[in-house]
């Protein structure tokens, strides 16, 4: 297993087994199948940092990378199909307006820093609250999707400096199945405000990224993001997206360390700007597009807060590639994102 593929699981599902645990059975005859390239789809269930169980779909070997960011179910080979119709998600960010490189836009949200609009902590929090989204889609044993629904989840994780933590997630309002393609549900989703999953971590238990209260200088936040985030290659904006939002999924900062942040993604030209666009729970803000030369089938899209500094969301677009899921899913298609709130 590369690298890069041991980055991507790790951040789809960060282990809590002990390093010097032997290796199971089970392990070997997944791993002796995935390199075989002879996968059939089949129901996996992952612990998504911060988020509630997900599926995800094991196809082949090729694929698996850039496949670990869907959340989806694969049925066994024998189900019945209920529908062909592609399954619709939400529709990317509309983007308007003029479109400012990145190293003014963060210029103009450093500044915003110092305006009362928004009250950092006078502390960095071990603590994050947001609300995320993630396609709910089943794909039957011939590549159809049976059944879909989108159910934001709302998330609030705190954690102590033993590493010790709690996790509250609750359900948001789900979209109909009309706007799903009109594939139908194959059960009803749950109601909004209902306790999805509610956990209280031992200490080591949560799998900290960042244990230590991220660094106010730039160049050694960077190396931090490098080191415990995996931006591995710092030319390689998608890296840097995935790093800020596991810090963001952990820490509340204070407005030192923010501004850190816009200045290491000040000094970042390979993002592109779109625009101003609204997110998912209405907040303005700049717009930058980060590709990947690795996984250039997806596309990570970072929205910032021109008036407050704040970084509001993050969004994952899949923009086609894989034939498992262009029978699946019309391209572009956003697949997941993540809204941090105060």
């Amino acid at each position: 297993m590369d690298d890069d593929l041991a980055h991507l699981m790790a951040r789809a599902d960060p282990a809590e087994t002990p390093l010097d645990a032997p290796i199971s059975q089970r392990a070997m005859d997944d791993l002796a199948r995935i390199m075989a390239g002879s996968v059939e789809p089949r129901r996996l269930r992952l612990r998504p940092r911060l988020r509630t169980t997900r599926w995800l779909l094991i196809p082949a070997t090729a694929a698996l990378a850039a496949a670990a960011v869907f959340a989806v179910q694969a049925l066994a080979p024998n189900s019945p199909t209920v529908s062909s119709a592609l399954a619709a998600t939400l529709p990317p960010l509309a983007a308007r307006g003029e479109q400012v490189p990145i190293a003014e836009a963060m210029s103009e949200a450093i500044k915003a820093l110092d305006t009362p609009a928004h009250q950092y902590p006078d502390a960095p929090k071990r603590e994050s609250m947001h609300e995320g989204w993630y396609a709910d889609i089943t794909i039957g044993g011939d590549g159809t999707a049976t059944s879909a629904v989108i159910t934001p989840q709302k998330t609030t994780f705190t954690w102590a400096e033993d590493h010790s933590a709690h996790l509250t997630v609750v359900a948001g309002e789900s979209v109909e199945p009309a706007a799903s393609g009109g594939i139908a549900r194959e059960v009803e989703p749950p109601e909004p405000g209902t306790v999805l999953r509610k956990e209280t971590m031992m200490a080591g238990e949560a799998g900290i990224a960042y244990p230590e209260p991220p660094p106010a200088d730039p160049t050694e936040l960077a190396a931090v993001l490098e080191t415990n985030g995996w931006w591995a290659d710092q030319a390689d904006p998608a890296l840097l997206v995935g790093a800020l939002e596991t810090l963001y999924n952990e820490w509340t900062l204070d407005r030192d360390q923010q501004k850190a942040v816009l200045e290491v993604l000040q000094s970042q030209p390979e993002f592109e700007s779109i625009g101003t666009v609204t997110d998912r729970l209405g907040r303005e803000g700049a717009a930058f597009v980060a590709h990947s030369a690795d996984n250039p089938s997806m596309e990570d899209t970072l929205v910032v807060s021109l008036e407050t500094g704040q970084v509001l969301s993050v969004e994952k677009t899949y923009v086609g590639g894989l034939p498992e899921f262009d029978g699946v899913v019309e391209a572009p298609a956003v697949v997941s994102y993540t809204a941090w709130t105060p």
